[in-house]
């Protein structure tokens, strides 16, 4: 039981470590609590731990873990834009452009809402396509014209 209560501050100290750039502390707590874990709890309490750990994979020059990482987060944790926005990014790096489509595609299905058709056209703005975003904000407007969120998104 002790074990299980450890897994929130681990969660913490791996997204604290992140930040600070440590890297090898992050990922060593990102296992601690992933160990801990296994033995039976509650898998919702390792929701953001995933994500912590994908973005120290992306920092290290490691797409491949980083989405698998981002992957298991949106598993876990759906309702979290930021995972799906990060994947559709590291999709992107890698060339492939109709996965991170789709990736942002199933954010926006799964979350109808006006913060994740703003995070899916800030993330195709940062990937260059202008385009595709403004097409999206366009349509996310038709949808909540009154969404002060998305007329932020729009050019002056």
């Amino acid at each position: 039981m002790y074990k299980r209560q450890r897994v929130g501050p681990l969660v913490l100290e791996s997204e604290l470590r992140l930040k600070q750039g440590r890297f090898d502390d992050a990922l060593a707590a990102t296992r601690q609590a992933e160990t801990e874990l296994s033995e039976g709890g509650d898998r919702w309490q390792l929701r953001g731990l995933y994500f912590a750990w994908g973005k120290a994979w992306a920092n290290e020059g490691d797409l491949n873990q980083a989405k698998e990482f981002f992957r298991r987060e949106i598993e876990l944790n759906p309702e979290a834009l930021q995972p799906y926005a990060h994947l559709a990014f590291a999709l992107a790096l890698e060339g492939d452009g109709p996965s991170a489509g789709a990736t942002l595609q199933e954010m926006t299905q799964t979350n109808p809402t006006p913060e994740a058709y703003a995070t899916a056209v800030e993330t195709l703005q940062a990937m260059k396509d202008e385009r595709s975003a403004a097409a999206l904000l366009r349509y996310a407007l038709q949808q909540w014209p009154d969404s002060e969120r998305l007329r932020d998104l729009q050019e002056p």
